[in-house]
């Protein structure tokens, strides 16, 4: 007969039977069980622990290495208070349907006696009335583990939920006295739930959507995420290409088609001639197709939507308007489409289309001058990458002038924009795949929230490929544009005096070399940039460690 083991233990057996590579954790008094597990089990039978010293760059990470591999991600935190911390990562999560199994413990619930009983005094301090409800709006399903012998079925269905489309984070918590629990390993099972998929549109659905494209004169596609797997670039490329349909990414949160694809338009912001001219719009999984006092489509245009929930039933105010939505798989419903589409497609129309979108990229191109700092910096990074790199973009960061070329190499923050992202997800893709270099572009007020102290740390102790290009202008520069958008009057206030957006004086950000062994530098302009950084990407390949970049090279600061 085998010895027995705690339920903590079978816990991280069945994540690892679950596929889970990585158990990120911040951990706390109720994590006994699984250190117990971690120390005496064989590597191989479990997840790798992962300690993150902070929960809310922990929940980050856990958000990049599913971006590295796609595969379901772990991370639990201690207690009431330890969750607390993870909540606007876990929002983020959320809003980018991101598959998540966040777990917390839960504060020991006997007061004496069992083992695993409450014996600090905080025990009773971090009890709440209801835990779940500080994550229930932003997880698609919340439970507490009531009894050993549900550990299986409960897992299963959390598996199972959070990896139905769409996709998104869901939440566990783990009484301590549970976890400590003994067992024979014999009467265990695993038991599988099948996740809930979806297809492709309905015959008459689809004759619908075929017939709206085919008749309309400027179709478009407006897309943002539609390249979250790697496997949708090459279904979207084809569409546009064969059917002379262009795109448009608005705020794009992924590499969604090659920048250089002739049907590529770029990324709308406030105006776009296409975009004007479009008679329909085929907007793909866009939460936020255009903010409607800003660039909002011709009223004459039709427009639909498709996506896993074309409505984002989670958003409580949403108002864009649709003549038709299709709750489907994307990237299934873009290879029946093209199908339909080419039977009859207009040869007429796509040569009339083509020309147009020429002509117009090349006037954009013509008049587009590189004149900002962003724009400037922009275009020295995409000239210094290579197709190991991939990059993380936290700031306003036009991704244009990048010119990127290859799947899975941009990503961007999400609609929620909880910052502290862009470092996190970063360390959490290099874990994932150690062999590529990533970068993550912050401004000074983004990298405070990012937790650097732990994330420098995490890296170093990892050796991670880890290049922070840190945009330091020493203030919140979003927050200064909108109170010159509303206030005439505050345009005349000091930038570096500006109330509650100035973070002057900087401090000598490339010094923190001297703390983690990391490479800082302090860059002075776009010039010095440009000799800086291909070496820093080779050196950084090469020797597996962690560079900061400070640049100071703002034409005005904040």
């Amino acid at each position: 007969m085998k010895d027995k083991i705690t339920l903590g233990h079978r816990f991280l057996q069945v994540l690892k039977e679950r596929q889970v590579e990585h158990f990120y954790a911040n951990p706390g008094t109720e994590f006994t069980a699984l250190m117990e597990a971690f120390s005496k089990e064989e590597p191989r039978v479990l997840p790798k622990p992962v300690l993150v010293p902070h929960e809310n760059l922990a929940v980050h990470m856990a958000f990049g290495s599913y971006l590295a591999s796609g595969l379901p991600q772990v991370v639990m935190t201690h207690a009431l208070i330890g969750a607390a911390n993870a909540l606007s990562a876990v929002i983020n999560a959320s809003r980018m349907n991101i598959p998540l199994l966040f777990v917390a413990g839960r504060t020991p619930i006997q007061e004496f006696a069992e083992k695993g009983s409450r014996d600090r005094f905080h025990h009773w301090a971090q009890e709440s009335y209801d835990q779940g409800a500080l994550f229930r709006e932003f997880t698609k399903w919340d439970y507490e583990l009531r009894r050993p012998e549900q550990l299986e079925e409960v897992l299963g269905r959390a598996f199972s939920i959070m990896n139905t489309p769409p996709y998104g984070p869901v939440f566990l918590q783990l009484p301590r006295e549970l976890l400590l629990q003994e067992f024979q390993p014999e009467l265990v099972r695993t038991e599988f739930q099948i996740p809930s998929q979806l297809g492709v549109p309905s015959p008459g659905d689809l004759a619908k959507l075929v017939e709206m494209i085919h008749s309309a004169k400027a179709p478009m596609i407006l897309t943002k995420t539609f390249g979250s797997h790697p496997k949708g670039v090459g279904p979207l490329e084809e569409l546009a290409e064969e059917l002379a349909i262009p795109v448009l990414a608005e705020h794009s949160h992924y590499y969604n088609l090659s920048w250089r694809h002739e049907m590529f338009c770029g990324f709308l912001q406030k105006a776009h001639p296409l975009y004007e001219m479009a008679d329909l719009l085929i907007c793909l999984d866009m939460d936020v197709p255009w903010v409607p006092n800003v660039n909002a489509p011709s009223p004459s245009a039709k427009v639909v939507h498709i996506g896993a929930d074309p409505l984002f039933q989670k958003i409580p105010m949403r108002s864009h308007r649709g003549d038709f939505s299709l709750t489907v798989d994307l990237w299934e419903t873009l290879v029946v489409l093209k199908k339909e589409l080419l039977h009859k497609a207009c040869p007429v129309k796509m040569t009339e289309r083509r020309q147009k979108v020429a002509e117009v990229k090349k006037t954009e191109l013509t008049s587009h001058t590189f004149g900002d700092t962003l724009s400037e910096v922009a275009k020295a990074l995409g000239e210094s990458l290579n197709d190991q790199c991939v990059i993380f973009n936290e700031l306003n960061l036009p991704p244009g002038p990048l010119d990127l070329t290859y799947p899975g190499s941009y990503f961007r923050t999400g609609s929620a924009s909880g910052l502290g992202w862009g470092i996190g997800a970063a360390l959490g893709y290099a874990l994932s795949q150690p062999n590529k270099v990533v970068i993550s572009v912050v401004g000074d007020g983004a990298y405070y929230l990012g937790q650097p102290m732990a994330a420098h740390w995490f890296a170093r102790k990892h050796g991670l490929k880890w290049i922070t290009l840190l945009l330091n202008n020493e203030g919140m520069q979003s927050l200064y544009k909108a109170g010159t958008l509303h206030f005439s009057e505050f345009e005349k206030v000091e930038k570096n005096d500006s109330p509650l957006t100035s973070l002057a004086p900087s401090p000598h950000f490339s010094q923190l070399s001297q703390v983690f062994g990391l490479s800082g530098h302090k860059v002075e302009s776009v010039k010095h940039l440009k000799e800086i950084l291909p070496k820093v990407i080779q050196s950084t390949a090469k020797n597996s460690d962690q560079v900061l970049l400070d640049f100071r090279g703002y034409h005005n600061k904040i």
